[in-house]
């Protein structure tokens, strides 16, 4: 495990630094976003109840820095409340929580290219960096090939179909007992993830500045995709079975109209110059 921050901007929700935990055998990655580091104790301990619920043979081991947010009495306490082992690094040799250090500058950047590529703001960094966690846990890669980590700790293979893009444009159904006769269906938003605790998609509201979870949503580029399909498939059934297109067949060469070619043409030489010789013809005295 390791702590990411302070961040030079908060988030939405107010965090500067997020909690990550990542898995040795299975690779998932579970995150928290917190606003102080005194609260990483707290969110510890929710993760460490959570895994002995979720694991057979629950936590075994926990490996760690040796940051003041880990190396403190009350993570003492949980550790040895629960039976863990708390591996700790020497002291300036981050290398040996390699994996943790890794995977953090791993998101970071991928989080970092999210924003830049959609153009939306630098408070939502905490949105890119679950929807960057949220697609390594569906289609990273983890100690066993052809197996995803989704597999190990869900039991549940990913599906590429729910997959969206980041800042995706999309418009949100609003239910009727929040409008008026005449007031919009829908409201105009950007996709920034996926809501790990309901099922729904978490949109940004830039008018609004808020982050909400919807489940009737409908995004731009899926629709304009469907329509240029529609078309698409469309124009194929008109080329081929237009009612009033006939079909072009090509004679093809048989040896009987080789041989009526070359005598067309053996005619055409031999009229050719019979007319060339009356033309060499002395005219008559009557034509002349």
């Amino acid at each position: 495990m390791d702590l990411c921050g302070p961040m030079q901007e908060k988030s939405l929700g107010g965090a500067r630094y997020f909690l990550l935990l990542k898995d040795d055998f299975s690779h998932w990655r579970t995150l928290y976003f917190i606003k102080q580091k005194s609260d990483t104790c707290k969110d510890l301990e929710d993760f460490v109840k959570k895994t002995e619920k979720h694991l057979p043979k629950g936590l075994k081991i926990l490996r760690s820095d040796n940051g003041l947010e880990f190396i403190n009495a009350e993570i003492r306490n949980i550790t040895q409340r629960y039976g863990i082992i708390h591996q700790k690094t020497v002291s300036y040799t981050p290398e040996q929580n390699g994996a943790a250090e890794r995977e953090n500058r791993t998101i970071v950047e991928l989080a970092r290219t999210l924003l830049q590529y959609s153009g939306l703001p630098m408070n939502l960094w905490a949105e890119a960096v679950n929807f960057a966690t949220y697609n390594l846990n569906w289609t990273g890669t983890s100690s066993q090939s052809n197996v995803f980590p989704s597999e190990f700790w869900l039991n549940k293979k990913p599906d590429v179909k729910t997959f969206h893009f980041f800042g995706e444009k999309c418009y949100t159904h609003i239910p009727k007992e929040k409008r008026r006769k005449w007031d919009p269906k829908a409201e105009e938003g950007y996709f920034v993830g996926y809501d790990l605790d309901t099922k729904g998609y978490r949109v940004w509201f830039q008018c609004k500045n808020q982050v909400k979870t919807h489940r009737d949503i409908v995004f731009v580029n899926q629709k304009y995709q469907d329509h240029q399909r529609d078309n698409d498939q469309d124009a194929v059934e008109v080329t081929v079975n237009h009612p009033h297109q006939e079909p072009e067949h090509e004679e093809q060469e048989t040896p009987e109209n080789q041989k009526l070619s070359e005598s067309e043409s053996e005619m055409s030489d031999e009229e050719e110059d019979q007319s060339i010789f009356h033309d060499s013809l002395p005219k008559s005295r009557e034509e002349s």
